[in-house]
Order: structure tokens, then C-alpha cells, then sequence
């Protein structure tokens, strides 16, 4: 490794590479710099080690299994990346720490709790001015489009079509931009809140979902609102499974268009390569993962089996 760069200034480095190359990574922008300091703080900050990943994620207490497996597999990412610079550096393998499940059941909202909430986003006493006018705002809209909630918070005003029901996604997961229709009735409802005084900033293009003084929101500020909002509309998810967070309305859209497909009788699969598009991604593999066995759409596959065991499916 080049003496003259500390791991803080690696991972800087990793994650404006990452950055370039349009991804988002939330979790890495998180991970890493305290991954980073606690190798500093252990005088281990000069070549990356399986020990040193090992030790960071086990000092991790209240982490649990699928979280530290998690840590670890960002640390690796990382790993990989180094490795192309400093030959000394150790990738450490995910079987380090033993198993654990790959994917967490997200939480699936039924309507009317994504009823519920909007009604307490409305009526809740935030600090931040003009959250209940742009919280419920934005709720509503990933729960009818299925976006990403770092989509919403980057669209601009000029994105926007409301008169013609129409977002363009221009910053998005892999750089893939789209453009995507929305219902008459979430046309509506955000020209409703263009309406709200939330002062326009006087330079830069003005994203459509903003502060006070207009500035961006950004994501550490929505998801700290919503673990609040998620205790006021009493949301809490079945023992040993993980909290329903802000992300769990882009599953539940995926599966409640599913739902709506299977009640009326069409083809799921010619359909879903058209949802796949909708949602933003570059393969129908990234929207399986989506699917969630919900008690409602395990009944309704069940009866088209029985209905193609029968005969009754061409």
C-alpha cells in the first residue's frame, strides 16, 4: 500500500470510484469510514487483514448475524477493490463467521396501514418545517410507483410531468434512467403539495421534495422521521423479523401488482419483464427478489395451479 495513504484515504478513493460509476451505496458511505477509523484506532491501517475485518465486525454487539454478515461483505467489497493496489491485502471470505440468511423477509404494508401512516405523517408535531406536507408526499408516491426512496428525494421540479402523469427517474441504481406513468389520482396529490410555500432555492436545480430554504432532503433525515412514524402508527413487525422500513414500500408495491395481475386473470409471466422496466431494473432476476409469499398471493398461485392441474390453463 502507498505510504502515503492512510485506509480513510482508500476508502475515500473506493467510494467517489463507486460514486462514478452511479451507485448509490448508503450502506458503504456508512460502513466503511467507521470500518476505516477503527483500523486507525488499532494502528492497522496499513494493509487490510482478515483479523482486522473479523475483529470490526465482531466488535459490533448488538449487531446480529445477518447484519454482521452484512458488514463483513462490505468489507470485502472493499477488499477487492484494494487488492488492484496493495498485493498484501486480504479478502476475507462471507463463511468467516458462519451462516446466516442471505435475505430478510422484508415487511409487506397492507393498504391500510400505508393508509395509517400517511394519516400520522399528516398530523404529526415534527420539528423540521413543512415535514407533514412533504412526508405523507412522499410516502404516498413510493407506494404507487414502487420507487427507490433516494429517487424520490433526488427528483427535480422539472422532472415532474403532472399534466402529462409522467417522472423521469434521471439518477437511479446502475445509471439506468427512466421514465415512468403515474395514476391520475398521485398526479393530484403532488401537484397538491407543489402548492405547499417551501421556498424554491435561488441557484441549482431545485429538487421537487425540499426542507426549509429549500434545501435537498437528505436520506439520514427521512429514515430518522419514519423510525418515528413507525412507532406513532403502531407498525411493528412479527417477533425475530426485522422493523418495516421506508425501502418495504418498494416490495410491497412489487407484490401488490402481482395481486392486482393474478385477480384479474392475466399473464403474470409476459407481464413481468413490464414491471421489471418500471421499477428500474437492467434484469427480471433483481425483481424476483422483490417477491414476497404473502398469505393473499399464495392463495391465489395455488388456485391457478389447481386450475392448470385441471385443465383449466391453456
Amino acid at each position: 500500500m502507498t505510504a502515503s495513504k492512510t485506509m480513510m484515504d482508500w476508502v475515500a478513493d473506493f467510494l467517489a470510484y463507486r460514486n462514478s460509476l452511479g451507485f448509490e451505496d448508503i450502506t458503504l458511505k456508512d460502513a466503511l469510514p467507521r470500518f476505516a477509523r477503527y483500523c486507525c484506532k488499532q494502528d492497522q491501517s496499513s494493509h487490510l487483514t482478515r483479523e482486522i475485518a473479523v475483529d470490526w465486525v465482531a466488535s459490533r454487539k448488538k449487531a446480529g448475524p445477518y447484519y454482521r454478515r452484512r458488514l463483513l461483505g462490505q468489507i470485502r467489497i472493499f477488499a477487492q477493490y484494494l487488492s488492484l493496489f496493495d498485493p498484501k491485502t486480504e479478502i476475507p471470505e462471507l463463511g468467516l463467521l458462519g451462516y446466516a440468511p442471505y435475505r430478510r423477509r422484508p415487511y409487506i404494508y397492507s393498504d391500510e396501514e400505508i393508509r395509517r401512516m400517511i394519516a400520522v405523517a399528516e398530523t404529526g408535531k415534527w420539528r423540521v418545517p413543512f415535514w407533514s406536507d412533504t412526508l405523507p408526499a412522499i410516502i404516498g408516491l413510493l407506494s404507487c410507483t414502487g420507487m427507490r426512496p433516494g429517487e424520490a428525494l433526488r427528483l427535480r421540479i422539472a422532472d415532474v410531468n403532472i399534466p402529462d402523469r409522467q417522472i423521469v427517474i434521471r439518477e437511479s441504481k446502475s445509471c439506468l434512467r427512466r421514465r415512468i406513468m403515474i395514476h391520475e389520482t398521485t398526479a393530484k396529490a403532488l401537484d397538491r403539495y407543489l402548492d405547499t410555500p417551501i421556498p424554491v432555492p435561488r441557484h441549482g436545480a431545485p429538487t421537487f421534495f425540499r426542507r426549509e430554504r429549500g434545501r435537498p432532503i437528505e436520506r439520514r433525515c427521512i429514515d430518522g422521521s419514519f423510525r418515528y412514524l413507525r412507532k406513532w402508527a403502531d407498525l411493528t413487525a412479527p417477533p425475530g423479523e426485522r422493523q418495516p422500513r421506508l425501502y418495504d414500500l418498494r416490495h410491497t408495491f412489487v407484490c401488490r401488482r402481482l395481486l392486482i395481475w393474478y385477480r384479474e386473470d392475466r399473464n403474470v409471466q409476459e407481464l413481468l419483464p413490464a414491471l421489471s422496466a418500471y421499477v428500474g431494473h437492467s434484469e427480471i432476476d433483481d425483481t424476483y427478489w422483490y417477491l414476497t409469499a404473502t398469505p393473499e398471493l399464495m392463495a391465489l398461485c395455488s388456485r391457478k395451479m389447481e386450475q392448470f392441474a385441471e385443465g383449466g390453463l391453456q
